[in-house]
This record gives C-alpha cells, structure tokens and sequence, in this order.
C-alpha cells in the first residue's frame, strides 16, 4: 500500500514527466500553470491508473498533498534529471518520469490544447468532460463567473464599465448560486456562500454609484474577489472535496478526508468574523452603508433568497451540530450486519 510519501514521489515523477514533454514541445517555462498542472496530473492518474488520492477541490481535481495544487512546472531537460528512466518508487508497476513524458507527448491528444488555451476557458471544456455529476455544471458556471471575477481584479479601468460588471457579475453568480443551491449534499455550504454573494453585489453596486475609486478603493475590492478564490468558493470546495475523495483510487482517503475537515473547522471559525471585517472596512471606505436591524429583515423577506439574520445564526450552528454528529457516528462500535 502506498503511503502520503510514495503517493508525493509519484506526484514528483509526473511532474518531471509534464516537464520533459514540455521541453520537446519547445514550450515556455509558464506554458503550465498550477491550475493546469492539477488537470494534467489528473488525466495521467485516469488515463494510466495510478493509485493516487485525491479530492475535487477549488479548480478540480487536486492530488492528497494539496500544497501541489500551488506549484507550476516549467520545461525541463532530461538531461538536467537525476534518474529520468526510474520511478522514484522501485518498482517496474509505476512509471517513470521519462514514460509519463512520453505519454504527454505522444500518447495525450489534447496537450495541445491546454498548453494554448487561456486557463479558464480551458477549465470550461476539462469540466465539461470529466466533472462529476452533480457538481459538473457547478463547476462550470464557477468558471465562468472567475472569468469576469480576474477582469475586476487585474484591470483598474474596471469602474469604467461598472454598471456592466455589476449585471454580468449578477448574472453569473446567481447562475452558480441556482447550481448550488439543487445539490443536497453541499447544502451545509449554500448559506455562507450566499451571505458572500450578497456583499459581493452590494459592494460593486456601491462602488458603481460613484463617480471613481481611490487606490484604497480599488485595493480593497481586490481583496474582496480574492475572498471569493480563498473563502467563499473555498469552503464549497473542501465539501465536494470530502464527498469525491472516497471516489478516487489511492490509499490515503482517511489522510485526506481528515485535512479536509481541519479545513473545514478552521474556515467555519473565521468566516462570518471575515465577512463582518470586511463589512465595516467598506462602511469606512464609504463602499458601503450601515445597515439596521429591519434593513437586514426586510430584505430577506423581499423574496431574494438571502439568508436572514437569523439563518446566519442557524447556518453555524447547524455546522457545528453536523460536526458534533460524524464525531459521535465515529465513536459508535461497527454495526454486526456488515
């Protein structure tokens, strides 16, 4: 049976694989991007069969050692490689980097495509072939709303166009927020996001009444999209996470289902105290009003399906009371009729 440390080894001759295939395409050192990388890796753990753990996570799949998914590979000789032609695992049932190379080169027929295609849009097509169901159109409406998400991040003359973005923005995420909202099983998650949501267009509203941001302004609304990648679809992810590891084929799915839920309890601690943080940095940056009590109910009471105070306060305390519930589950003895 593999262990974490085998399971990285053979992370680490894909990679020089990846990296060796690149260098007979003739490709730049930032053809693959971590994003990529994790697609790649995937389709050699599906198309060889190498037992290696792994979860749906942020952009998808994404090995048992998750500070994989926030590295790059660059065009490598196999000359500049200790051992290109041996696995670091010795024995002849895995491959070596320099057989995953060529399995890249010759053997993958859409290489190609992702070395040129725009990460996103590649992302787009990837799910639509290999995303599991239910979540497979979650993923792709996530996409495409990061898509227009990267334009308010990377580009300053976003505000030109505000009112565009605030209607594209809009569209999309309550496309994704309708995907979430049918999947019973990440209903634990749906609340929080929407409490995300719910700032999110407030904020670009706001920030699209006013004639221009300051840098203040503006930097602060990039923190607020970063928010998006780092916590909100985050904490979405690490549940579709913990439903797809049991899916995969390595050893190591308690390793990682364990991770996952250490996640999983720390993002549940900071999440509404990071949403309030955030909500009075906009009131002072004058992003944002205060807002009474009635405010809060009216608006949910409107018909919009956002959460009510009140489902704030439940949405955590039932996280805490499912938590509380696998820790029990856990300590029950086996059930005889197995």
């Amino acid at each position: 049976m593999l262990t974490r440390a085998d399971e990285s080894d053979l992370i680490d001759d894909i990679k020089e694989g990846i990296g060796i295939a690149l260098e007979w395409r003739g490709a730049s050192a930032t053809s693959i991007d971590s994003i990529k990388l994790n697609k790649l890796v995937y389709l050699a753990v599906q198309r060889l069969e190498v037992p290696l753990t792994f979860g749906w996570y942020k952009y998808g799949p994404a090995p048992v050692d998750l500070q994989y998914s926030e590295t790059a590979v660059s065009a490598t000789s196999q000359d500049d490689l200790d051992a290109p032609h041996e696995s670091r695992i010795p024995d002849r049932r895995y491959y070596s980097p320099m057989e995953y190379a060529y399995f890249f080169h010759e053997t993958l027929d859409e290489f190609d495509v992702i070395l040129q295609a725009r990460t996103k849009e590649f992302l787009i097509s990837f799910y639509e072939r290999e995303a599991p169901e239910p979540y497979d159109d979650l993923y792709i409406k996530n996409a495409q709303l990061q898509q227009i998400l990267d334009e308010i991040k990377s580009d300053d003359t976003w505000h030109d166009d505000a009112d565009v973005y605030y209607r594209e923005v809009s569209q999309r995420i309550g496309e994704l927020t309708r995907e979430l909202m049918k999947i019973e099983s990440l209903r634990e998650v749906q609340a929080p996001f929407r409490l995300y949501a719910r700032f999110l267009k407030q904020l670009i509203a706001n920030a699209s009444a006013q004639d221009a941001l300051s840098a203040s302004q503006q930097r602060f609304m990039k923190r607020i999209v970063d928010y998006y990648y780092g916590g909100a679809w985050k904490y979405v992810a690490l549940k579709i996470s913990e439903n797809t590891v049991p899916l995969s084929p390595g050893h190591n799915k308690d390793k990682l289902l364990t991770s996952i839920e250490n996640n999983r309890q720390e993002m549940r601690s900071d999440y509404q105290d990071d949403l309030d943080t955030f909500k009075e940095r906009a009131i002072r940056l004058d992003l944002a009003q205060e807002t009474t009590r009635d405010d809060s109910v009216s608006s949910s009471d409107s018909g919009s399906n956002e959460p009510s105070d009140r489902e704030r306060a439940e949405l955590w305390s039932c996280a805490s009371a499912e938590a509380l519930n696998k820790s029990y589950k856990k300590s029950e003895p086996p059930d005889d009729r197995s």
